[in-house]
């Protein structure tokens, strides 16, 4: 074998591990989220929310937010943490 099949075989090799990649990662992803949408089915309304507060260590007082990501630890908005999250601990 000289070395252009050489190098066409190995880009051939390569093309399909990273096909068979794409596609493991979305069957993943679509099991994921046939059982998010089994998990909603069940859920029930049980409230509106009004306001939302992030109540950041450092000030201990309430700031009123429009949107925040719920982390592990609290909510998120830009800058503002719920709860300081020690790196080693988590």
């Amino acid at each position: 074998m000289d070395q252009k099949q050489k190098v066409v075989l190995a880009v051939g090799i390569g093309a399909a591990l990273l096909g068979a990649a794409a596609a493991y990662k979305l069957y993943k992803k679509s099991n994921q989220m046939k059982t998010s949408k089994q998990l909603v089915k069940g859920w029930k309304a049980c409230g509106v929310v009004s306001q939302l507060h992030i109540f950041p260590i450092k000030s201990c007082h309430g700031i009123e937010v429009e949107e925040a990501d719920a982390q592990k630890m609290g909510l998120v908005n830009g800058e503002l943490q719920d709860r300081f999250v020690n790196p080693s601990f988590a």
